[in-house]
C-alpha cells in the first residue's frame, strides 16, 4: 500500500477495506461487490473463513490485477487500474466484479481446513519455517491443505468463479479461447506436468491459469451429465481442504470417480475434442495467409512502420533477454534489438506521428517509492537514441497528432478513466490538459486514434456487455458513435488516406480485422483468422499492415498487403463460449447489477448511474492493527552444536509494521541465542531497529609458543537502529542506508579453557564493546531470464563505511570501508550462459585487534540473522571461517554458469515436486586479508581455491524454491594441521566435497 497519500479503513459484514483517500467514491460499489462474493461463494466452496478478510485497494500500478493470500491472514489486494486490451485479463466494465470473486475464491479455497493442520494453525497460526528443519515440518503440517493445491488446481477453481458467477471471466474470453485453441492445432499441447507458473516458455504462466481453468470446467461438465451435481467444484474444494499436506490426489474420487491426475488427463481429451471441432468450423473457409517474420521465442506487441516503411518496430519479449523495442528490416528480413530502449511487453503502447519518424512508446516505472506508472518514452531511429518524454501524467494508450505537436491519451486514475490531449512539449503538466471524454462509472476508454487530417479523434468506449467506437470532432467537441457491438472492440486505426478505418474485434470468438469505410459505411472483416490478429499499423503509403498475429508459439510479426484483404464472400464462423454455467447462474449473471449499469454511453450526458453510499470510514493506524502472525519452536545443527528455541512474528495489514523475534540457546558452550527486528515502512525513509545475541568463531586464530593454534569464541550482542532510503525503479534498485550499532564481545570461558595456561603468541584478543556509526549504499540492476542459472545482466555494487569512537561510548576508535562489485556479463555464444566477475576490497585504521578489522573464508549459510551496516566476514570457499584477518582485504573471483539439462516439468500433476533445470558453475576465488606486520607467510599469502558446483533447481511443496547441490572445491593455500595431527584430518584437506543450496536463480 502506498505510503505517499493517508488511508482509510472501513467495514462490512464480512470485510475489513483499507484503501486510498482518492479511492473514497469507489468503495461503495467494492463493499456491494465483495459482499456479493461471500453470498455466492462461501455456500459454493463450503467455507466460511473465520474472521474478517482484509481487502488492500490502491491505485498504484497502471495496470489492473489482483492477489490474494492467507499468510498470515486472509488478505486481497486489489488495483483501481484496468488492463491492457489484448492481455488475458482484460475485459472492459465491471472487471473490478470478476477480479474480487476470483481472489475471494482463493481465500476461501487457500483457508479452509479441519483435522490436525487446523489444530496446530489455532496453536501456533500459520507458521512460516525460521530456517531449520522443525519449523519447517511445522509450518507444512500447519497449512491448509488448499493452499498447498497445485497452481493449476488453485487457479482454474478461481477462474471458475470469476466465470461461473459473472457475464465476464477468462472462461469466457476470446484471448483465452485463443490461447487454448492454438496448441491442439500445431500439436504442441501442455501435459499436466508442465501446468506451473515458471513454464519459461510460452504461454508462461497462463499455462497454469488456462489449463487448470479448462480441467475444472471438464469436472464440472462431467459432474452435471453424470451425477446431477452442480456445485462440483464445492466438493472439490471441500473434499481437499479435508485432506492432509499432499494426500489429495484421490480427493476428486467421490464426486467424479477419478483421480485428479487422470482428471488433467480426461480434461485434455476433453478439450482436444471441443477444439478440434472449432479448428474444423473456422477451417471451413479459406484462411487469411498469416506469415510469421519473427522467431518463435520472440513474443511480439503493438508493431509500427519506420518512417520509410522499410523497417518494422516494435516491442519484443524474448525468453533470454530483457524486454526492449525490436527493429524487423524487411530488406534483409533480420530482426535486432534496439538495447537502449526498454519496454514492457505486456502492457507497453507505442504511437507515430504522421511522419513515422519518431516513436513514442509508454513504459510502467516506479514513480517515487511505491507508484507503479507509466512513463513517456521516445525513440529516434534516424538518430538511435531513446528519451524521456515525461515522468508525469500516467499516460495509457498514446496517440501522437498528425503534426506531431499533440498527445492524446487514456488516464485511469480514482478508479476512472478519461481521454484526454496535452501539447506534446508540455506533456506531464495536467494545467495544460484537455479532457475530451469521461467514462461513466463502470465503463472502459482504451485506444484513441488521430484521423489523418487531426481533426477527428476515435476512442473505444465499453462496458460489460458492449462496446461502442465514437468519434470526437475536435473542432466542435461533438461525441458520436460509430459502432455499436456486444463484443469487445480494440485499437481503431486511419488509413493514411483518411477513406476508412480499420479496427479489431472478437464478434465471431476470434479476434479479426475489420474495416468501416468513411464518413458512414457498412463495417465488414478483411481478415479470417485461426488463431488472432492483433495491434494494426498502416505503412506510409497505406498499401501495407503490421499486425501481430497469434499461432502456439505466441505472438509474431507478420505483414499484409491492403489490396488483398477483401472482405470475404462468407460470414465468419463463429466460435461461442462453451462454459457449462449452471441454468440458475447464467440467468442470474447474463446482466451486470442495477447499481452497475449506465444508460449514459455517450460522454457528454450526464450519468443515470445510482448515487454511491456514503461509507463511514476513519484514518488507518497501522500500529493498532498489529496482530501476531505466528511462533513456532526451530531446532537446527550448526558448527558442531544444536540450536533450538522458539520465533515469532507480528505485523499489521498492509505490512506497514513488522516484528521478528527468536530466542534460544546452543548446545556447545551453553549460550544463549537471540534476535529481534522491528521495521517501519508507513512512510518514507524505511526505520528498522534490530538486535541479536549469540557466538561468533575464529578458526585457529589464537596460536601458542609451540605452534599450536586454537579457534576464539566468543559471544556478540549487538543493537542498533536505521533509517533506509530506497530509490526503486522497475530494473533497478539503489538503496541508502544510515544508522548506529552498539556490539558488546566477550569471550566465551569454556572454549578458552583450551588454551588456558599456555604462552600465547596471540595478544590483544578483543573483550569490550563498540559503538559505532555506519552509511551504506547497494545499488542492484541485474536481471534474470526464463532459463536462467544466473543473474545475466547487470550488476550488484555496495559499499559501507563505519566509524566507531570511544567518544560515542565504546572501547574502540576505528574506521573500516567495504566495498563489493559484481558484474553479470552474458556469454554470446549461447542462451543463458553468464560469466561472474566479482571483486571485494575492504580497508580499516584505528585500533586493531587479534579478530581484527576483517575476516576471509567460509562457505556462507542457509540462513542467518545479520544485523545491518557492515559485513566484516567475506566468504571464500575452500576455507574455514576467519581463516585470515586483518586491517586490509582484497577478493578476486570469477564463475562461469551454465544450464546443462533442462526440465521444466513436475513427477506428475499432484505431487509438490517442479524440476526446473541442472546447471553448473565452474569457478576461482582468491582472497588475502592482512595488517601489515605478518610474522608468517601463511599471513602473507595469497589464497587461491578452484571448484565446481552441480545444482538441480526445484520447486519443493509448491513455494519452496531452491536448488541442492554437490560441489568440489580445490583450496591450494589452506593451513598445515597442528604438530601431531592425523594426516587424514579432514578438517584441514586441500580437496573437499560440500553440500551447496541455493536460490533457483544462483546468486
Amino acid at each position: 500500500m502506498p505510503v505517499y497519500e493517508d488511508l482509510r479503513r472501513t467495514e462490512s459484514a464480512h470485510f475489513i477495506y483499507i484503501y486510498q483517500v482518492s479511492l473514497g467514491p469507489q468503495i461503495p460499489p467494492l463493499i456491494r461487490l465483495s459482499e456479493e462474493a461471500y453470498d455466492l461463494l462461501t455456500p459454493a466452496l463450503r467455507w466460511t473463513p473465520r474472521g474478517k478478510t482484509a481487502i488492500l485497494y490502491a491505485d498504484t500500478m497502471d495496470e489492473h490485477n489482483g492477489s490474494a493470500w492467507v499468510y498470515p491472514r486472509p488478505t486481497i489486494l486489489l488495483y483501481a487500474a484496468g488492463s491492457s486490451p489484448g492481455s488475458t485479463i482484460y475485459e472492459p466494465g465491471l472487471f473490478l466484479r470478476r477480479t474480487v470473486l476470483h481472489e475471494y475464491a482463493h481465500v476461501l479455497s487457500m483457508d479452509a481446513q479441519y483435522g490436525a493442520d487446523a489444530f496446530l494453525n489455532a496453536i501456533f497460526g500459520r507458521v512460516m519455517p525460521a530456517g531449520d528443519f522443525l519449523s519447517l515440518v511445522l509450518a507444512a503440517c500447519a497449512a491448509p491443505p488448499g493452499f498447498l493445491a497445485p497452481t493449476w488446481y488453485l487457479e482454474g477453481l478461481s477462474i471458475w468463479a470469476e466465470t461461473e458467477f459473472s457475464s465476464s471471466g477468462r472462461g469466457r474470453t476470446s484471448v483465452a479461447d485463443m490461447i487454448m485453441r492454438m496448441p491442439f492445432a500445431d500439436q504442441r499441447v501442455l501435459s499436466a506436468s508442465r501446468w506451473d507458473l515458471a513454464l519459461p516458455e510460452w504461454p508462461y504462466g497462463n499455462a497454469a491459469y488456462l489449463y487448470g481453468m479448462k480441467t475444472i470446467e471438464y469436472a464440472q461438465a462431467l459432474s452435471a451429465q453424470t451425477n446431477g451435481q452442480p456445485d462440483l467444484p464445492g466438493n472439490l474444494s471441500d473434499d481437499v481442504a479435508h485432506s492432509f499436506l499432499y494426500f489429495f490426489d484421490n480427493c476428486a474420487k467421490p464426486a467424479l470417480g477419478m483421480t485428479f491426475n487422470r482428471m488433467t488427463r480426461a480434461a485434455l481429451v476433453q478439450a482436444q475434442s471441443c477444439q478440434q471441432e472449432r479448428i474444423r468450423r473456422l477451417q471451413s473457409h479459406p484462411l487469411t495467409p498469416l506469415t510469421r517474420l519473427t522467431p518463435g521465442a520472440l513474443q511480439v506487441a503493438d508493431p509500427q512502420f519506420g518512417a520509410d516503411g522499410s523497417a518494422v518496430f516494435f516491442a519484443g519479449h524474448p525468453e533470454a533477454g530483457r524486454d526492449v523495442l525490436y527493429r524487423y528490416d524487411r530488406t534483409t528480413k533480420r530482426v535486432q534489438r534496439v538495447e537502449g530502449a526498454r519496454v514492457d511487453f505486456d502492457s507497453t503502447s507505442l504511437a507515430v506521428p504522421e511522419d513515422h519518424e519518431l516513436i513514442y512508446y509508454t513504459r510502467l516505472n516506479v514513480i517515487g517509492r511505491d507508484r507503479i506508472w507509466n512513463e513517456l518514452h521516445c525513440y529516434d531511429p534516424a538518430k538511435q537514441t531513446q528519451t524521456l518524454v515525461t515522468r508525469e501524467g500516467r499516460y495509457r494508450f498514446p496517440a501522437i497528432a498528425p503534426d506531431g505537436r499533440i498527445l492524446a491519451a487514456v488516464r485511469n486514475e480514482g478508479g476512472r478513466f478519461s481521454l484526454l490531449e496535452v501539447p506534446l512539449a508540455q506533456a506531464g503538466n495536467r494545467r495544460a490538459e484537455t479532457i475530451r471524454a469521461l467514462a461513466p462509472p463502470f465503463h472502459s476508454i482504451v485506444d484513441p486514434a488521430y484521423a489523418p487530417d487531426g481533426k477527428h479523434l476515435v476512442y473505444v468506449l465499453a462496458n460489460d456487455a458492449h462496446s461502442q467506437l465514437r468519434n470526437i470532432d475536435l473542432d466542435t467537441g461533438n461525441d458520436t458513435l460509430l459502432v455499436d457491438w456486444p463484443c469487445i472492440i480494440i485499437t481503431p486505426l486511419f488509413h493514411p488516406s483518411g477513406s476508412n478505418l480499420v479496427f479489431v474485434a472478437d464478434r465471431n470468438g476470434v479476434y479479426n480485422l475489420y474495416r468501416f469505410p468513411l464518413p458512414f459505411g457498412e463495417v465488414l472483416a478483411i481478415t479470417h483468422a485461426l488463431g488472432g490478429v492483433f495491434t494494426p499499423d498502416f505503412s506510409p503509403d497505406g498499401r501495407e499492415l503490421a499486425v501481430a498475429a497469434y499461432d502456439s508459439r505466441g505472438y509474431y510479426l507478420s505483414l499484409l498487403n491492403v489490396e488483398s484483404l477483401s472482405p470475404p464472400s462468407f460470414p465468419l464462423p463463429e466460435l461461442k463460449p462453451d462454459w457449462p454455467s449452471l441454468p440458475r447462474d447464467a440467468e442470474r449473471f447474463k446482466q451486470s447489477p442495477a447499481w452497475a449499469v449506465t444508460t449514459a454511453l455517450a460522454t457528454n450526458a450526464p450519468s443515470k448511474t445510482n448515487t454511491p453510499d456514503s461509507v463511514v470510514s476513519q484514518p488507518y493506524n497501522s500500529l493498532s492493527g498489529v496482530r501476531l502472525d505466528y511462533w513456532t519452536p526451530w531446532l537446527t545443527v550448526a558448527n558442531g552444536a544444536i540450536e533450538g528455541g522458539l520465533a515469532s512474528a507480528c505485523s499489521d495489514y498492509t505490512q506497514a509494521q513488522n516484528i521478528f523475534a527468536l530466542a534460544g540457546a546452543e548446545s556447545r558452550w551453553g549460550t544463549p541465542l537471540g534476535a529481534l527486528v522491528y521495521q517501519y515502512s508507513g512512510f518514507y525513509p524505511i526505520l528498522t531497529a534490530f538486535g541479536n545475541y549469540g557466538p561468533e568463531s575464529y578458526y585457529d586464530l589464537v596460536k601458542d609458543r609451540s605452534g599450536y593454534l586454537y579457534d576464539y569464541n566468543e559471544k556478540v550482542g549487538q543493537a542498533g537502529g536505521m533509517v533506509t532510503l530506497p530509490r526503486v525503479r522497475i530494473d533497478s534498485r539503489a538503496d541508502f542506508s544510515f544508522g548506529w550499532q552498539g556490539t558488546d564481545r566477550k569471550v566465551i570461558p569454556k572454549s578458552a579453557e583450551d588454551y588456558a595456561g599456555r604462552p600465547l603468541v596471540t595478544s590483544n584478543l578483543f573483550e569490550g564493546t563498540e559503538s559505532a556509526l555506519f552509511a551504506q549504499m547497494t545499488f542492484f540492476n541485474a536481471t534474470s531470464f526464463g532459463r536462467s542459472a544466473s543473474f545475466e545482466d547487470g550488476r550488484a555494487v555496495s559499499a559501507t563505511i563505519e566509524r566507531a569512537d570511544k567518544a560515542f561510548g565504546g572501547d574502540l576508535s576505528q574506521t573500516r570501508v567495504l566495498g563489493q562489485w559484481v558484474e553479470y556479463v552474458p556469454v554470446v555464444w549461447a542462451d543463458n550462459h553468464v560469466l561472474r566477475l566479482e571483486g571485494v576490497g575492504a580497508a580499516g585504521q584505528g585500533d586493531e585487534t587479534a579478530q581484527s578489522f576483517f575476516g576471509l573464508g567460509g562457505y556462507g549459510v542457509v540462513q542467518q540473522v545479520a544485523s545491518p551496516g557492515l559485513n566484516r566476514s567475506v566468504i571464500l570457499r575452500g576455507y574455514n571461517p576467519n581463516s585470515q584477518v586483518g586491517r586490509y582485504l582484497v577478493k578476486a573471483g570469477a564463475a562461469y554458469r551454465f544450464p546443462m539439462m533442462s526440465y521444466y516439468r513436475g513427477a506428475d500433476a499432484t505431487l509438490p515436486l517442479y524440476m526446473h533445470q541442472l546447471f553448473g558453475e565452474l569457478y576461482y576465488e582468491g582472497g588475502h586479508a592482512w595488517s601489515g606486520d605478518a610474522t608468517g607467510a601463511l599471513d602473507a599469502c595469497w589464497l587461491n581455491a578452484v571448484g565446481f558446483e552441480l545444482n538441480l533447481s526445484l520447486t519443493l511443496f509448491r513455494y519452496a524454491q531452491i536448488a541442492p547441490g554437490l560441489g568440489v572445491v580445490y583450496a591450494f593455500d589452506r593451513k598445515d594441521p597442528n604438530p601431531g595431527a592425523s594426516g587424514d584430518d579432514v578438517e584441514n584437506q586441500k580437496l573437499q566435497l560440500y553440500l551447496s543450496i541455493k536460490a533457483v536463480v544462483n546468486f
